[in-house]
This record gives structure tokens, C-alpha cells and sequence, in this order.
């Protein structure tokens, strides 16, 4: 979690994220495990099949995936990138592989639970690149000490010990799935075989019958895994030659089982029943198999658009309903995308959702997308962006809002269409001089008096080209609908961390500052993807570090001028997904902090009756007249540094549908027509009983062996808590647990001669620190409830932790 400087370095992590073979991953988890972690951050649920249908069912989806190469032990710079792209996408995203090049990679604990708070599958990736890939890729299907001199011919046999290992690893790390990528070719090698067949054929049929397994047996322990088999992107000599070629044809054809390149591409997937790989833009029969063996499947690159509608007609002949499981890839670097990538990326987009783009006629689709490096706003060296600084950092953030919202367009837009200008001008020449290479090519099969004149050389390079059909929309324009993250017991809180920043507040105070900015994946709540991706007329939104209330920043709002009834304006600021039943009662509260006009906030829950389970037709897109959602007067209370708590209690009336769901949370703003306000948090939780203690932060000390700082969260025990005797008397007597509070996070403090000093924040009940750090001082931990709010309870303390070590 965040951590100040004088809280010092971060231990390393005792898990390790990756291994480079499968016997290393074997051994690891065959070693005897960690006992349970009482102490570690909660866990947070997977998300659960019923959503991931019907969210599957309202057309494609979106994966968003980067090459992380090494997982961990990362420079400062790096890992600020890798929280970027959890931070950014979240309310979209609905896959996210954890891409590296070691052969098993694992999504880290912190990116775990980051993607299940916003309701994001994340995924570990199996990997076979290089000749270690090869003999990795024959040990994964062939039984146990079996040798190409064994009686039984190769590949006859498949041995699953390695498919059980990838599910035994995912169900005990948490994880959903895999990203099962082969960019090697199958069958022994010459050198093995010792004068036998390659078996290239065999081995597809092997590896067929064990991604089957693995994906069903996934299933059976995760009922919403996800086992995914990826079209690798070309090499990166490759991928400078499609860059610069006209022509249309994108794969390249496998002989006996090896690869001969025959054009521009080496890319792909391979099945065959003739035992040869061939590398695919598309899902063709040769690829179907391995469609149907997995769950989904991520595309190349370099398709076009006749290959959307060849994979759209084959998927209507087999399977329409598989359509959101085919994956298209666009690569934001622009290496053989449809579209060039960066911020043409849209059109890429537009293809594979058949939006309007004249004149391209892709059929209608409901394909998904796999958007590839999106970290191009921060890695391009034309960008020339970095986030070393907080100004460095508000320079990236202008280009990332482009890119994927509703931002004004940049100083780097223009000079990018300057610069894309330029290839293409290049790609023209290099298509004319090759077509004047081969008029002017001799061809001795045709005689001197029939050769066709060469045409006069009067082409301009310099001429204008064409101008590209349809115009920039944001990302977010064409991405899924913002997708609520999960509820659980009906809590909601969000202080619009990201997971990274360069300073860090608590309760409207800066507590430490960073030049370089700090990383941690975990302290990353809900993104407000409203008011980016729809914003409100007259509203402009953005996040900014230099205020907040608890985390690296706030969201600021300008409002223009009041656009609603009585010059208020209401702004829906993220998605939820709340059931509520009749009765039930809870409290909705905003931090907030005026910067100009006087004005009042109050929070707003937009809600829906949802149709019964079995009811095929679609919610209603207004509520009904008639508001269920009963909501007393707001209570606003006065924080810490100009900022204020505005709260209500809101209850669904006892006569109101079973079926009712909140969908949004918004805030009304009122009192002067022009206003500029920054939230700092927002929740949602059900209404504390009066007579359930709050919880207490308990059993202070410091775990020598571990070096770590420990505590408990424990409960009072309630007057009265029984079951009630009857209906009737169910109101009073029967206390709900969902209304037990419970803490969100907590602050760790040190204070040593008169002077407190944050040494940082965690989700979990325990901080890693150095002994010496702490001796002969006083050590707190205060805990922030859901609310955001902390009581006299919620802070625990001890001096002289020496005297406390555990023996």
C-alpha cells in the first residue's frame, strides 16, 4: 500500500509472479505451502457467470492487455505505468491477461483484488516462444519420463498433470483463468525425433485434447474462468514491413510443420489436420477447432476488414453465439493495425463493431475487441511523455483522456496527425515504386513486341492524399457501456485512487509528497466513468492531485451554469449495480469542497425495476414515476480543511417491486448557477443499527519474525440478538450482519517527540516496517470506515514496541 519515506522500502514479495518453465512451476507448488494469511487484505469475490452472460449477451466486449515483461521488481517509472492500465479502463474492461514472456506468469495478489473490486476477469498467461518453448510445449502433453524411444508412439498419450497445476494455481491464488499463447511450432524436433515423423499433426491433436481439459476442469472449480487461446502479433521485423506495405494478404503459410515466410506476417495460431501450422487473422477451419476448445480466442493484429466478414460469415454457418468469444486485436502501437493505431484506434474499432464508416461495409457483428499496449500515451517516444513529475504526469493525463474520452484535443494530436501524414505519404511511394518495379521487370516468357510501354514517371510523392473516412470519436464512444463494479452486502466506496500519485491525503491533509510518485496497484476504488465517457452538458470534469480528501486525488467539477429545474444540475458520476429489497435501508453520503459559488451537494441514487430472471425483455430506461426510493433530508456536517460530508438516509418503500435495483450515483448541485467543486469520496452503505457497537481496531503489536505491524478488528457484542419469533415482530427483534460496519482501510502513524508522521495506508491488517523504525515511539493505526468517517474506536496504539516483539 502507499507508504511514506519514513516508513521505507517495501519488503518483497515471498509468492513468486512468474516462472520460466513448467518444471519450476511444478516444483514451486509442490513444496509445502504458506499457512493462510489471517492478517492478509480481504478477499475480494470473483465476479460471478450470471453477469458475464448477460453482459456477453448485450453484444462484444472489451480486453485490455500489455506486455508487462518482468512482473515485479520494477523501477518506480514502470510501475506507475503498469497501474495505469487498470486504472483507466476499468469500467469497460471486462478481460484482463496479465502478459509477460516467462512461461507462466501470474497476475500479482494486488492486481487480484484491484480487478474484482472494479468487476474485471484477470487472467495468468501460459507462454511457448523460443526453442525453450518448443521442448516446454512437447513436455506439457506427454507423460511423465517419456522419451521418443519409448514403445509408444509420441503424442499418443496425453498427460494432464500440468493442466491440473495451472487450475490448482489459479484457484489458490484467486485468479480466473488463462492466456494460453503458442508461438512455436509443434512435433518433436529433428534433433529429438532421432529419424521418426515430427508428429507435428499428432501434437495439435494432443494439445487440442489438453486445452479441453484444462478449460473444463477450470470450469468445474470456477464456474467464470476463462481459458483463452491467443494469435500472437508478428515479429518486430515483421511488424516494420507490414507497417509499410499495401498488400492485402496477411498470412503466412507452414510446409511439413515448419515455417516458411512467405509474405509480411508471422503471427499465429495453428491447427491442422494435415499436421501444418498456418498463421491466422481470422476464425477459419483451421483455427475453429481451437475456438471450440477454449473459451475465447484473441486475434492478430493485422485482419482487415474482409476478415471480420469472413469470420462473421463462418461463425453464422457454426455458432453465431460465439461471435462476443472471437477477440479482434488492435495493437495501439499501430504495428499492422487496421487504422495505424494511437489515436486513429477508433477506426479499428468501428470495423470490428460495424459502426458506420463509410465506405467500409463490415457486416453487423457483436465481435469483441483485444485492445494491445495502451500504454502507448506513456511509451511512445513521439509523445515524449514521462511521469516523473506531477506536471509530467497532468501532460500524460491530457493525452490519456483523449485517447479514451471526451478530453480537448492535445498539442501531441496534431503533431501525431503530422507525423501519421507522413507514413502514409511513405507507404504511397513504396507502393508506386513497386508497382513500377514489376512493369519494368523482364519476363522472358513474353516477347519483345507484346511487353505493355511502361508509363511515363510523373508520379508526386508530394501530392495530397485523400482524406480517410469518418471522424475522431473517443475510445469510450465505441467500448461497452460503463459496467458497475460488484456490490457486496450492498456497500459501495470510492475515493478515485488509481493506484498511483505523487502525493497522499488524509481527511483533506497532505501527509507526504513524492517527486517520483508512488505505485500500489491495490489502493486503486472505482473510476467516475460517467462523467468522463457521458459527461453532462456544461460540465467538465477532471482528476487533480494537489487536493484531495483520502488518496492521491480528487475529482474536480466545473459547472457551467445550472441546465436543470431551478438552476440545479445533476451529474451521474459512476455505474452501479445495487439490488435493493423493500424496507431496506441505507445511507448514501459525498465528500465534497467548494471552490466557487455557494453552493450545496447532495447525493442521488438513480434506480430501475428490473424485469424477474426469467422475463426476456429489457429493464426500462427511466424510473417510474412513482420513486420508491424514500430519502430523508440531506445532513451535512462540516470536515477538516473547507471540506463537508453530506449525507441521506434512504430507504425503498416497503410496497415497492422485489426487483429493484440502483444503477447510478449522482449528486444534485445547487445554489449558484456557476460553480467549481472537488468530491472527495463517495458511498454507499446499509444503515448502521443504533444498537450494534462499531467495530474496533484492536491488539496492537509488532510480529518480530515477520517485522510487521499487526492488529484486530473486533466486534462488541449487541444488547439484544436474537431471531424473531414471528413476521411481525422480524423489524425489531432480527438485526441484518450486512449492517455491521466494517472498515474500508487503514492509516499507520508514528509519533515520537511530539511530532506524528504517516508511514502509510493498507487494506490489510498488518504493515511491513523495520524494528528499528518504530522503537521507543508511539504507533497508530486508525481505521476508515465505508463512509469514510473514523470514530473514537477506530484507532489503536502502543509505545515501546521493543518490549512487544513476539518471541
Amino acid at each position: 500500500m502507499p507508504r511514506s519515506p519514513a516508513a521505507g522500502p517495501a519488503p518483497a514479495q515471498s509468492e513468486p509472479d512468474y516462472f520460466d518453465s513448467l518444471v519450476a512451476c511444478a516444483a514451486h507448488l509442490a513444496a509445502p505451502r504458506p499457512a493462510c494469511r489471517r492478517h492478509a487484505p480481504p478477499h475480494i469475490p470473483r465476479v460471478k457467470p450470471a453477469a458475464l452472460r448477460k453482459e456477453g449477451q448485450e453484444g462484444g466486449k472489451l480486453l485490455v492487455c500489455h506486455d508487462y515483461k518482468a512482473i515485479v521488481r520494477r523501477t518506480m517509472n514502470e510501475a506507475i505505468r503498469s497501474s495505469i492500465f487498470i486504472s483507466v479502463t476499468p469500467s469497460s474492461s471486462t478481460l484482463h491477461p496479465i502478459f509477460s514472456h516467462h512461461r507462466v506468469s501470474c497476475p500479482p495478489p494486488a492486481w487480484i483484488r484491484t480487478a474484482h473490486r472494479h468487476g474485471t476477469r484477470i487472467l495468468g498467461t501460459l507462454i511457448f516462444e523460443w526453442d525453450a518453448g518448443r521442448s516446454d510445449i512437447v513436455e506439457l502433453v506427454s507423460p511423465a519420463g517419456s522419451s521418443p524411444s519409448s514403445t509408444s508412439p509420441p503424442f499418443s498419450q496425453v498427460d494432464l498433470r500440468y493442466a491440473d497445476m495451472l487450475v490448482d494455481l489459479a484457484v489458490e491464488r484467486g485468479f480466473d483463468g488463462w492466456l494460453v499463447n503458442v508461438e512455436v511450432e509443434l512435433g518433436l524436433d529433428e534433433r529429438e525425433a532421432g529419424g521418426t515423423k515430427r508428429r507435428a499433426k499428432e501434437h495439435a491433436n494432443a494439445l487440442l485434447v489438453w486445452l479441453r481439459y484444462l478449460r473444463d476442469e477450470m470450469h468445474k472449480r470456477m464456474p467464470d474462468a476463462e481459458v483463452m487461446w491467443r494469435v500472437p502479433r508478428c515479429s518486430e521485423v515483421g511488424a516494420k514491413q507490414c507497417t509499410n506495405a499495401s498488400t492485402s494478404r496477411y498470412d503466412a503459410v507452414i510446409t511439413e510443420g515448419r515455417s516458411r515466410l512467405t509474405n509480411l506476417l508471422l503471427d499465429a495460431n495453428a491447427f491442422l489436420d494435415t499436421g501444418r501450422l498456418e498463421w491466422q487473422n481470422c476464425v477459419n477451419d483451421l483455427n475453429l477447432p481451437f475456438v471450440s476448445a477454449c473459451d475465447s480466442i484473441f486475434l492478430n493484429y493485422f485482419w482487415r476488414p474482409n476478415d471480420v466478414a469472413a469470420t462473421a460469415t463462418l461463425l453464422d454457418q457454426c455458432d453465431p453465439s460465439r461471435k462476443g468469444d472471437v477477440y479482434f486485436g488492435i495493437d495501439v502501437f499501430g504495428r499492422g493495425s487496421f487504422g495505424g493505431g494511437g489515436f486513429d484506434s477508433w477506426r479499428a474499432l468501428d470495423v470490428i463493431q460495424a459502426a458506420p464508416l463509410a465506405p467500409l461495409s463490415a457486416p453487423p457483428s457483436s465481435f469483441s475487441t483485444a485492445l494491445f499496449a495502451p500504454g502507448w500515451t506513456v511509451e511512445s517516444s513521439d509523445l515524449r511523455h514521462s511521469l516523473d513529475t506531477p506536471a509530467a504526469y497532468a501532460r500524460w493525463w491530457e493525452d490519456e483522456l483523449y485517447f479514451w474520452s471526451n478530453g480537448p484535443p492535445t498539442e501531441n494530436v496534431s503533431l501525431e496527425a503530422a507525423r501519421m501524414l507522413k507514413v502514409r505519404q511513405e507507404q504511397r511511394g513504396i507502393q508506386r515504386a513497386s508497382e513500377l518495379a514489376a512493369a519494368l521487370a523482364y519476363n522472358p516468357l513474353v516477347p519483345l513486341p507484346f511487353r505493355r510501354p511502361v508509363e511515363p514517371l510523373n508520379f508526386d510523392c508530394t501530392a495530397p492524399l485523400p482524406a480517410l473516412p469518418g471522424s475522431f470519436r473517443p475510445l469510450c464512444s465505441a467500448l461497452p457501456s460503463p459496467r458497475p463494479p460488484p456490490s457486496h452486502n450492498s456497500t459501495f466506496y470510492t475515493n478515485f485512487a488509481g493506484g498511483s500519485g505523487h502525493a497522499f491525503f488524509v481527511e483533506g491533509e497532505k501527509t507526504f509528497s513524492s517527486e517520483k510518485g508512488w505505485t500500489d496497484v491495490d489502493f486503486a476504488f472505482p473510476f467516475p466513468s460517467y462523467v468522463f465517457q457521458q459527461p453532462v452538458g456544461g460540465v467538465k470534469a477532471e482528476l487533480v492531485e494537489d487536493d484531495a480528501w483520502e488518496g492521491p486525488r480528487a475529482l474536480k467539477l466545473v459547472v457551467a451554469e445550472g441546465v436543470g429545474a431551478k438552476g440545479t444540475t445533476t451529474i451521474p458520476l459512476t455505474a452501479l449495480n445495487m439490488p435493493v429489497r423493500p424496507g431496506h435501508a441505507f445511507d448514501a453520503s459525498v465528500v465534497w469542497k467548494a471552490l466557487g459559488g455557494d453552493i450545496e451537494v447532495v447525493p442521488d441514487l438513480h434506480h430501475t425495476l428490473l424485469p424477474a430472471a426469467s422475463s426476456p425483455s429489457p429493464p426500462p430506461a427511466l424510473p417510474s414515476q412513482a420513486n420508491p426510493l424514500l430519502s430523508s433530508a440531506p445532513d451535512t456536517i462540516d470536515l477538516k480543511h473547507g471540506w463537508k460530508r453530506t449525507s441521506c438516509a434512504i430507504r425503498l418503500d416497503a410496497d415497492a417491486g422485489p426487483n429493484t435495483t440502483i444503477l447510478q450515483y449522482r449528486i444534485v448541485v445547487s445554489g449558484s448557477p456557476q460553480a467549481t467543486l472537488l468530491i472527495g469520496s463517495l458511498s454507499v452503505c446499509p444503515t448502521a443499527n443504533a444498537t450494534l457497537p462499531p467495530p474496533i481496531v484492536a491488539n496492537l503489536k509488532y510480529d518480530g519474525p515477520f517485522s510487521r505491524l499487526r492488529w484486530d478488528v473486533v466486534r462488541g457484542v449487541p444488547p439484544i440478538l436474537r431471531a424473531p419469533r414471528s413476521a411481525a415482530s422480524s423489524s425489531s427483534s432480527w438485526t441484518d450482519p450486512a449492517t455491521w460496519s466494517s472498515f474500508v482501510h487503514f492509516h499507520v502513524y508514528l509519533r515520537r517527540n511530539e511530532r506524528e508522521e504517516h508511514l502509510g495506508s493498507t487494506l490489510a491488517t498488518e504493515f511491513a516496517i523495520e524494528r528499528a523504525r518504530i522503537t521507543a515511539a508511539e504507533v497508530r493505526v486508525r481505521g476508515v470506515r465505508v463512509d469514510g468517517s473514523s470514530g473514537a474506536g477506530d484507532v489503536a496504539s502502543f509505545v515501546e514496541v521493543q518490549q512487544r516483539d513476539r518471541e
